[in-house]
């Protein structure tokens, strides 16, 4: 049997009425020993490892800064935040082998519309990298009531035999007034409905492999989805899925449903026209998922530029890409004719004004028609020379295929091949 302990105050000494007394009667020391736990511990000091001074809290920066050398600390709690990691529910397999992501590669950067004459011989593939990268998909069951004020238009017709102000019409007969009215009543309602959205979860790259897909060629691709098996990663780049990125993507998820309800329900409204319309009780139920996407990231240059170019690779029937299409720099000559033609543009259409305009006096016309004359011949000239450096360029685009060793051997490779690129 555990000895009766009295309770006396530990400052002073003074006797105890009570077992739950939080201060002391006679000092008002405090009684409490998980508070006096946690002022002792607040009492404590943390020193800075590099000079041994105090590490505290600063407001203006909302962080721990060293009070002497400014040095800035972190939590344990702080640095943890930053590594969460999520786990893939699901995961697509590769469809596209590399040397078809080379083939298809030249064949849509020779889509482009000014790509630099020597592109051809200056042009090369560095590297083809395989990503995987996170997607989060939801399937949104959502439900809210509404109201609305709905208007029905009709026409209302009267006899009347005075104009507005009383006087009487100079007629046998009254004549008929017709007047559009609207009745309005008061409509309210419930709605459920379902919408599938996806978001990239990952850096940068992953926002422009957003663009591969609309919400339905999406969704077209649940059936080809797999439970997620790390080992289909081997020997690829996984991009890490980012706490921020998954925030963001739950916000827009939300969004997307709610503006998808508003959608609905103006829809469906009845009646010619409505106001005041108003949805209430939303409530959203999101089942969510991750779901890795393959992708190539393809590197290449021309001369001592590099480029990247994302390619899909979830099937073997259609290939996009999302990158920037390779483009001739602009040039100082161009540039200048490209002026010198739309210098020349003004200069005739500002004199042929002028001379339809016939000034009286002679030096006037006489300048105004060297005007016409000299903006025509610099518009024909300089436009006539900027549209050669076009169709130069358009004829250096089958060069690049022509005269691409790779490509050659790809195509002859696969030239039976039925696969098309976007």
């Amino acid at each position: 049997m555990e000895p009766l302990t009295q309770l006396n105050c530990e400052a002073c000494g003074g006797r105890i009425d009570s077992v739950k007394a939080q201060y002391c009667t006679y000092c008002g020391n405090s009684l409490d020993k998980k508070q006096s736990m946690i002022s002792e511990k607040n009492e404590e000091l943390e020193l800075c490892d590099n000079c041994g001074s105090i590490v505290t809290f600063n407001i203006d920066k909302q962080l721990f800064e060293c009070s002497h050398c400014q040095a800035v600390f972190s939590t344990k709690s702080e640095e943890e935040d930053d590594y969460i990691e999520y786990q893939a529910d699901s995961i697509i397999p590769f469809q596209l082998s590399e040397e078809l992501v080379r083939l298809y590669f030249y064949e849509w950067l020779a889509k482009g519309e000014q790509l630099p004459v020597d592109v051809g011989k200056e042009l090369s593939i560095v590297s083809c990298e395989q990503l995987y990268i996170p997607f989060s998909l939801a399937q949104i069951d959502y439900e809210c009531d509404w109201s609305a004020d709905v208007g029905y238009r009709k026409t209302e017709s009267s006899m009347a035999s005075s104009n507005e102000n009383g006087i009487s019409n100079n007629t046998d007969s009254p004549r008929e007034n017709k007047q559009i009215i609207t009745d309005w009543s008061f409509v309210q309602s419930h709605l459920s409905g379902q919408v599938f959205t996806f978001s990239a979860v990952s850096d940068s790259l992953g926002q422009k492999a957003e663009r591969f897909f609309s919400t339905d060629s999406f969704r077209n691709l649940k059936p080809t989805m797999i439970p997620f098996d790390a080992r289909y990663l081997i020997g690829t780049t996984s991009l890490k899925i980012i706490p921020d990125q998954v925030t963001k993507a739950r916000y827009l998820f939300e969004q997307v449903a709610k503006n998808t309800a508003s959608t609905k329900v103006k829809t469906n409204l009845p009646g010619d026209t409505n106001r005041n319309m108003r949805i209430a009780n939303l409530t959203l139920s999101i089942a969510s998922e991750f779901v890795y996407i393959p992708s190539w990231k393809v590197i290449y240059q021309y001369k001592e530029s590099r480029s990247i170019a994302l390619v899909s690779a979830t099937s073997k029937n259609s290939v996009k890409f999302s990158g920037d299409r390779l483009t001739a720099q602009p040039e100082n000559d161009k540039n200048s004719d490209q002026s010198k033609y739309k210098l020349g543009l003004v200069a005739f259409v500002i004199s042929l004004l002028l001379l339809l305009s016939r000034p009286s006096n002679a030096l006037i016309f006489l300048l105004t028609l060297v005007l016409f004359f000299c903006g025509l011949g610099v518009w024909i000239v300089f436009g006539i020379k900027s549209k050669l450096l076009h169709l130069k360029r358009r004829r250096a685009i089958p060069n690049l295929l022509a005269e691409n060793e790779e490509y050659l051997h790809l195509a002859k490779k696969y030239r039976n091949v039925g696969e098309k690129s976007e």
